[in-house]
């Protein structure tokens, strides 16, 4: 019988050790591999049965108990049922007495295995501790069964089997399990070996980069597959060194490599430097080289490291720097002040143009702009812009900005953000506009005197149509006279009529002399120069001496009349028609008084005053009486051109009249205002 039983041992450590190549056929298969696992030591059983001790007729013992069990265990669910219905069937073609207990062994053994499966499912793989217990467990239940013999030979097989059968099954059970947890434990790193392998080249395909050994002592290199598919090599490639990928490089970079490489051997020190690359089928590419030696006993005898394909990296650093250059020599020749700033108001990127304000670039680049531009003085300026400008607004205004000649321009300025995907940037642009503001202003300006001028027009017009038509319906009445008189022989009635036409005309050459005259005032060039208004006034004196001369005038002018700029014959017209309009005005009851003074205003302007003790302006004439063909009140001569004459020529001088009156009879001012004047 013991004989038998180590047969039977035999056989199980032969079957223990199939389980080695069944479970290589399916490693990434679990329920084919129990399936496998349940057939191979269910015909294990069947081997085992063959060989069995017979204790009578049809009623044996072998090692089937342990292979089913452990086929329960080891296989589950699968591998369990496969070898229960095996090992069954094979007992059950046998027959005998035994037959009936013998499947009941199998089956308890092979359920019980499927049980412990489950209970040990947290503590896998099980110990020896458990396996032993494990095994006495379903060879106690076997030997139980025993008892469904009948009762004679029941009893006597118990007595005579019990001993050896919960000794060696137990321990051989144990033993086997072992072998099979330990075949279990390589199988499982063999597998997780090849997924970590095929993980490691995945991810090498997926960073294009490829591992690589250098023995120093033997000067031979061993690589992983990208590393010869960087090279443009088969993958199965031989005999290669770094020599080899060293001819690769690129002429300029080839001696800089070497000696950075044969630097690490010497030092011991880790390196990483990039070169441009030929593979050996003829691709251009970027590579990264890093290595780190490996010191033993003081010396380097190994070199670990990884080469990296960086193409496509490099490419799109090379294209932003172009891009970068790019936008450079774009903000460069810009005719505006431009710069990025970061969240915080930091210059990143700035155009040279900034040096208009005596800021290099260089002074500018990592400085806060709220420092240094005068409208973003503090922090809370920009603050408050950036909350705007990230709720999507843009920003836009004027500013005064100096250059480094000392002039002040007009800058409009622009403020928007840039949006990425990690800070917000704003970008600051600055127009310098000067002279598109001094246009403007000269276009308004030009816009108000055209303004004027057709408001001049329009009463020119009027004036004519009106003034120009009473002289003529005069001429026209008393033409019709002469006829009537020389038809019926009136000649001294006719004469009379001829004098009142002649009148008439001498009115109406009046009327277009003065016309002509405040034409030419508007329209001829004007010579401007340093003029002196005492000269002005004597010249003027001495025209008027005979005029003067009839009527009793005590004419007064302060001394040092002031020095101004423009045209002495229009300021000689000026002061001509002011002081004739003195003269018609004049209370023939009383000498007339002129008294001609000046001063200065607080910005600079000079004003010229001429007074009088004559008629005197009613209030609401004072505006009326500057209007053309305005004549003042109870005067019927002159042609209302003086006044008229005297704004536009003060107008034209960048000037200004006005007069000023305590009503009639009270005597009249009127005031000269020049923009600028020197005193003479």
């Amino acid at each position: 019988m013991l004989l038998n039983l180590l047969e039977n041992l035999m056989v199980l450590l032969a079957f223990g050790l199939s389980y080695h190549y069944v479970s290589r056929w399916f490693p990434s298969k679990p329920v084919l591999r129990q399936l496998a696992f349940g057939a191979v030591f269910g015909l294990g059983s069947v081997v085992a049965m063959l060989q069995a001790f017979q204790y009578a007729p049809g009623v044996i013992f072998d090692g089937r108990t342990v292979m089913v069990s452990l086929a329960g265990l080891f296989g589950g669910l699968p591998g369990g049922a496969v070898a229960i219905l095996i090992a069954g069937a094979w007992r059950a073609m046998l027959g005998g007495v035994g037959a009936f207990v013998g499947l009941t062994t199998i089956l308890s053994a092979g359920l019980l295995g499927i049980l412990a499966r489950q209970l040990l499912k947290d503590h896998w793989p099980p110990s020896w501790g458990w396996l032993w217990l494990f095994s006495m467990v379903v060879h106690l239940t076997t030997l139980a069964c025993m008892f469904l013999l009948p009762v004679n030979l029941s009893v006597e097989v118990v007595r005579e089997i019990a001993l050896p059968f919960l000794v060696f099954l137990p321990l051989a059970g144990t033993l086997l399990g072992l072998m099979l947890a330990h075949a279990e434990s390589v199988q499982a790193r063999v597998i997780s070996l090849h997924h970590t392998d095929w993980l490691f080249g995945e991810a090498q395909k997926l960073t294009n980069f490829g591992s690589w050994e250098y023995d120093v002592r033997t000067d031979t290199a061993t690589a992983t597959p990208q590393f010869f598919q960087i090279h443009g090599l088969p993958e199965t490639t031989r005999g290669h060194t770094l020599k080899d990928t060293l001819k690769l490089m690129h002429a300029d970079d080839r001696e800089r490599v070497r000696q950075v490489f044969m630097e690490s051997l010497r030092s011991g020190e880790p390196f990483d430097l990039q070169s441009r690359f030929t593979s050996h089928d003829g691709r251009n590419l970027w590579i990264r080289l890093v290595g780190k030696p490996i010191v033993e006993a003081g010396k380097v005898r190994q070199v670990v490291g990884n080469l990296i394909d960086i193409t496509v990296r490099m490419r799109s650093e090379l294209e932003l720097r172009e891009s970068q250059s790019r936008l450079q020599s774009i903000l460069d020749h810009a005719p505006a002040l431009i710069c990025i700033c970061d969240a915080v108001g930091v210059v990143k990127v700035a155009s040279q143009r900034f040096r208009i304000l005596d800021m290099a670039e260089e002074e500018l680049i990592g400085k806060p702009l709220y420092e240094l531009m005068p409208r973003e003085k503090n922090l809370e300026q920009w603050l408050d812009d950036l909350v705007a400008l990230k709720a999507g607004e843009r920003i836009e205004f004027e500013e005064m900005l100096r250059h480094r000649d000392g002039s002040t321009h007009t800058y409009l300025t622009s403020k928007f953000l840039l949006g990425g995907e990690k800070d917000d940037q704003v970008c600051y642009i600055s127009a310098d506009i000067t002279d598109l503001k001094r246009l403007a202003m000269e276009r308004e300006d030009l816009v108000g005197q055209l303004v004027v001028k057709n408001e001049e027009l329009e009463r020119f017009t009027y004036s004519i149509s009106h003034d120009l038509k009473s002289p003529l319906v005069t001429i026209g009445g008393f033409a019709e006279l002469i006829a009537g008189d020389l038809k019926a022989g009136r000649e001294k009635s006719a004469v009379d009529s001829l004098s009142h036409i002649r009148d008439a005309v001498a009115d109406m050459r009046q009327l277009i002399d003065g016309l002509l005259k405040m034409s030419r005032s508007g329209h001829e060039a004007s010579h401007f120069e340093r003029v002196s208004l005492q000269d002005v006034f004597d010249s003027v004196r001495l025209l008027l001496h005979g005029m003067l001369e009839e009527h009793p005038v005590e004419m007064v002018a302060a001394a040092g009349l002031p020095t101004v700029v423009g045209d002495p014959l229009l300021l000689r017209q000026v002061l001509q028609n002011l002081i004739e309009n003195a003269l018609k005005f004049r209370v023939p009851e009383r000498p007339l008084k002129i008294a001609i003074d000046w001063f200065v205003k607080e910005n600079g302007t000079v004003v010229v005053s001429f007074g009088d003790n004559g008629q005197g302006i009613a209030h609401p004439d004072l505006e009326r009486i500057f209007q053309l063909f305005e004549r003042g009140a109870g005067s019927n001569s002159g042609s209302g051109i003086g006044l008229a004459l005297v704004r536009t020529i003060m107008v034209r001088h960048g000037g200004m009249v006005w007069a000023e009156s305590d009503g009639p009879d009270k005597g009249s001012t009127f005031f000269l205002s020049f923009p600028y004047a020197e005193q003479g």
